[in-house]
């Protein structure tokens, strides 16, 4: 057994008789208990991080990177239209507030809030969304970005930012 360079760190009372809680009776100290709570975490959570890119991972392992998203809308017949900006962030996607599991209930939401209908709500979130390059403006579909050929593996840049 190798052994590692420890650090010392310091929690609160509270936080100690939380981690003891969760301690195994004589074989875990509270370096084993972080450790099994850190590894919970990191295989049941929606996050990802490779290359230096954040990702949020839909339920169908689609990694989308944070960023900032924007659809827009014109209702029939209307002469104005809306440009309706989100986001893809830790916890999902986020529209004014609420956030979604997934593109298309976050663009239904969006388009509900500038006054659509429940039926000229419903739009697939991955035609509706574009992710905006934070520093030219420019938009690109999710859609192509999702019919990339390695949907597991890109970033930003396969879309040209």
């Amino acid at each position: 057994m190798t052994t590692q360079e420890m650090v010392t760190i310091e929690v609160n009372a509270d936080t100690f008789q939380r981690l003891q809680q969760l301690a195994k009776p004589f074989t875990d100290s509270p370096d084993c208990v972080i450790s099994r709570l850190i590894d919970y975490h990191q295989a049941n959570s929606k996050i990802s991080n490779e290359n230096g890119c954040q990702y949020y991972v839909t339920k169908d392992g689609i990694k989308l990177p944070y960023g900032e998203i924007a659809g827009a809308y014109k209702p029939r017949g209307s002469e104005e239209g809306f440009d309706l900006k989100g986001r893809i962030c830790e916890e999902g996607i986020e529209f004014e507030g609420v956030v979604f599991d997934e593109l298309s209930p976050a663009a239904n939401y969006a388009k509900k809030t500038v006054g659509a209908s429940e039926s000229a709500a419903r739009t697939n979130g991955w035609t509706f969304w574009k992710y905006i390059d934070p520093k030219t403006g420019r938009r690109k579909s999710l859609d192509e970005y999702r019919k990339k050929l390695d949907l597991k593996n890109l970033s930003l840049e396969d879309l040209g930012f």
